[in-house]
């Protein structure tokens, strides 16, 4: 038996840091009060997009968690033959799941930033970020659409299926965050 390889997804959860908290009941009223009376406080905005894609690619991260278990599950199990395979897909898997989470660290930071030029600058990133991370998970679906013809067993073909399925899906999200990240303005740096 192999030792299982390093995990694809991040380790971060509901309630961990870069999450955006959710404002229920009478604290909604009492922050837009503050807000409009001290707006100063309230220097970074969150863009209305942001929420749900901060919402959007931890259901993601969450779905990719469940099939790398069973990925992880299907290396175990395979042959020799089968198992060389199936690292290589994994390692590929785990390259472009980082660009992943890359963006949504990006993301989350750019939420956080506080003053407008820490902002754009983020956004700049971001916006490149974006790009690359949507170039790679076209890479990657292409990849296990090639593979496809030369996997021999139901449980693999079905995993290999359902990975498409969840990269498709970041995929539509990614393509949504490239038209929403716009040029930044340009911000004053000083005299």
């Amino acid at each position: 038996m192999t030792s299982p390889p390093a995990r694809l997804h991040s380790s971060r959860r509901a309630g961990s840091p870069g999450r955006v908290p959710a404002v229920h009941g009478l604290g909604l009223s009492a922050l837009l009060l503050a807000g409009v009376l001290y707006g100063s406080v309230a220097w970074s905005a969150v863009r209305v997009g942001d929420a749900t894609f901060v919402y959007e690619l931890e259901a993601h991260a969450n779905a990719m968690a469940s099939l790398e278990e069973e990925f992880i599950s299907s290396i175990d199990s395979a042959s020799d033959e089968e198992r060389f395979n199936l690292y290589r897909t994994y390692n590929q898997l785990a390259g472009t799941w980082l660009q992943v989470d890359l963006l949504e660290a990006l993301l989350a930071a750019s939420i956080e930033a506080a003053p407008i030029c820490d902002e754009e600058e983020i956004r700049t990133t971001l916006r490149d970020q974006v790009q690359f991370t949507r170039a790679e998970l076209d890479h990657a679906v292409v990849d296990l659409e090639h593979n496809v013809a030369a996997i021999k067993r139901y449980d693999h073909l079905r995993l290999n299926n359902a990975l498409r399925s969840l990269l498709s899906s970041v995929r539509a999200t990614v393509d949504r965050m490239v038209i929403d990240q716009r040029p930044p303005a340009h911000c004053d740096t000083g005299p």
